[in-house]
């Protein structure tokens, strides 16, 4: 019995520098490769996958150093199905994991699109809130 504890303790130990080896890899990958990649998509615009006519512009980005995080700073807007427009600032740290190493947008349902489109709908989006014409004609079909 005692041979069996000493064989899995010795386990363990292989498991856990292997695990912190690991660890260390992927931080490096994070610090040197995947953060430089995210800073240089200040100026991207992306659209939703799923929610039609939710649009974003990364603006910037912040590094807290404290808690190892990178976030992004959008401007993001949208008009819903019943015609409220909404213009807005939001932040959302992007997946820095390895299964999203690489990709164009490490942020879960969302392809980059051109600045000329992003100010196409961001302009559709203001002549939404002056006129309001998807909310009257919203309110006059009745909820």
């Amino acid at each position: 019995m005692k041979e069996e504890i000493k064989k899995i303790k010795e386990i363990q130990d292989k498991i856990n520098k292997l695990s912190n080896e690991k660890y260390a890899i992927e931080q490096k990958e994070i610090e040197d490769v995947q953060y430089p990649r995210i800073k240089a998509l200040v100026g991207v615009c992306i659209k939703s996958d799923y929610d039609d006519g939710y649009y974003r512009k990364i603006l910037d980005y912040v590094e807290n150093r404290k808690n190892n995080t990178l976030y992004l700073i959008f401007e993001e807007f949208h008009i819903n199905k019943e015609g409220e427009a909404h213009l807005s600032i939001s932040s959302e740290a992007p997946y820095t994991n390895k299964e999203w190493w690489g990709t164009e947008i490490p942020l879960y349902g969302y392809s980059k699109i051109t600045e000329q489109e992003y100010q196409r709908e961001k302009i559709r989006m203001f002549g939404e809130l002056a006129l309001q014409d998807k909310l009257r004609k919203f309110l006059l079909k009745g909820k």
